[in-house]
C-alpha cells in the first residue's frame, strides 16, 4: 500500500525541493533510489482566475517578487496550442492582449499548499523565443514553474 505524506517538500535549509527519495523492502532487502518529479504534481486544479482577481493579485505581490526568464526553442507561436499544452499542467489561462508582434498571455496558477503563481508570457509572433515574467509571494518556486512553463512551450 502507498500513502501520500507530503504536497510540498520543504529541506533542512527551507528551500522547497522537487526530489523524492522512496525506499522499497521486499525479500531481497531494501532498495534506495530518488527521482524528481515535475512541479506540476505540486500545482491544484484550483488555480483558475478570473480576470479581475489576476489584476487585484498581481497588484497585491510587490514587484520585488517578480522575475523575468527568456526562452528560445519554442515549437509553437499559436496561443490556442501553447493554452492547451500549460492547461494540461494546471496552469490556467486568463488573458490575452496582442499587439503588432507579440502576444500577452496571462496566467494563474496555485500550489497545493495555495501558493498563487501568476505568469506573463510573451510570444513573439513568428519566432521561436518568448519572455515569461513569473509573480509569486513565494520566489523559491519560480524556476520550478519557469521550468514547467518552458517545457510546455518547447514540447
Amino acid at each position: 500500500s502507498s500513502r501520500v505524506l507530503w504536497t510540498l517538500a520543504v529541506t533542512q535549509f527551507g528551500a522547497p525541493s522537487r526530489n523524492i527519495q522512496i525506499a522499497l523492502k521486499n525479500n531481497l532487502g531494501v532498495l534506495y533510489f530518488q527521482d524528481v518529479l515535475p512541479f506540476n504534481v505540486f500545482l491544484g486544479e484550483d488555480g483558475r482566475l478570473e480576470r479581475q482577481d489576476y489584476l487585484g493579485t498581481w497588484r497585491s505581490i510587490d514587484d520585488l517578487n517578480e522575475r523575468s526568464k527568456d526562452v528560445e526553442g519554442n515549437t509553437s507561436d499559436n496561443t490556442d496550442v501553447i493554452k492547451k499544452k500549460l492547461e494540461a499542467k494546471n496552469v490556467f489561462f486568463v488573458a490575452k492582449r496582442s499587439a503588432d508582434a507579440q502576444d500577452n498571455l496571462y496566467f494563474s496558477a496555485k500550489t497545493v499548499n495555495n501558493v498563487t503563481v501568476l505568469l506573463e508570457i510573451t510570444i513573439f509572433k513568428n519566432t521561436n523565443r518568448a519572455k515569461i515574467s513569473t509573480k509569486t509571494t513565494e520566489l523559491s518556486f519560480v524556476p520550478f514553474i519557469e521550468d514547467t512553463v518552458t517545457s510546455a512551450l518547447k514540447a
